[in-house]
C-alpha cells in the first residue's frame, strides 16, 4: 500500500517476447527469459541470455553453501543474509546491474532484441529461467526441450521439474536460492 521506500523494492520482472514479421519475429528481452527456436530440421537455438549466465548462480549458491555452511534455500530465510539479495536487486536498471522490465521509464531504453529468421512450421519456446531449469538441472538437453514441450506439453513438464525440485528442497544436489522459481511457458508455432 506504499511506494517503494527502498531500490530493491521497485517492482521488476524478465520477460521474452515474440513480436510477428514477415519471415520471422523479432524477440524483445529482459533479463534472464529465453526464446529456443527449433527450425524444422533444425536444432534448436537460444535467443537471450546464455544458458551459462544461470547456470553462474547455481555456482553462487554452492559458494554460498560452503562459505556459510547452510543449504541454499535457507539463505533467503535468514535476515542476516537477505541484505546480501537487498543489495544485489538494488543495483538494477541503471545502478550498476542489468536492466528489467519495471515502472522505472529508462528502462525501455535498454530492452534487448534480436530479428529472427524463421520458416513457417518453426516452434518458438518463450520461458522463464525457471522452466530452462528442466535442461540446467538436466532432466532435458537444451536442445530437446522444444521436443518435449511439444510431445508432452508444458503443464506435465512443469510438474516434472517441480517433483525433481520436491527430492532436493534445500538446494544442495543442484544449488539454487530458492526451491522453486517461476516456470512459465508458452510454446508456439509460426502458421
Amino acid at each position: 500500500g506504499r511506494a517503494p521506500a527502498e531500490p530493491y523494492e521497485m517492482p521488476c520482472a524478465s520477460m521474452m517476447a515474440a513480436v510477428p514479421q514477415e519471415g520471422g519475429f523479432e524477440a524483445l528481452w529482459y533479463g534472464d527469459c529465453v526464446a529456443l527456436v527449433a527450425r524444422p530440421g533444425e536444432a534448436a537455438e537460444l535467443i537471450g541470455q546464455p544458458i551459462d549466465t544461470r547456470a553462474g548462480e547455481g555456482d553462487k549458491a554452492r559458494e554460498f553453501a560452503e562459505h556459510t555452511g547452510l543449504a541454499p534455500v535457507e539463505a533467503l530465510r535468514r535476515p542476516e543474509y537477505r541484505k546480501l539479495f537487498q543489495d544485489a536487486r538494488a543495483t538494477i536498471n541503471g545502478r550498476g546491474g542489468s536492466w528489467l522490465f519495471s515502472p522505472y521509464a529508462a528502462a525501455s531504453e535498454h530492452v534487448s532484441h534480436r530479428r529472427v529468421s524463421a520458416p513457417l512450421g518453426t516452434e518458438v519456446l518463450l520461458c522463464t529461467d525457471g522452466f530452462l531449469a528442466l535442461a540446467l538441472f538436466g532432466l532435458y538437453p537444451l536442445t530437446d526441450l522444444v521436443a518435449a514441450a511439444r510431445a508432452k506439453g508444458l503443464a506435465a513438464l512443469g510438474a516434472e521439474l517441480r517433483r525433481f525440485e520436491d527430492g532436493d528442497p534445500e538446494g544442495r544436489a543442484t544449488p539454487r536460492f530458492k526451491k522453486s522459481d517461476d516456470t512459465t511457458a508458452i510454446l508456439l508455432r509460426l502458421a
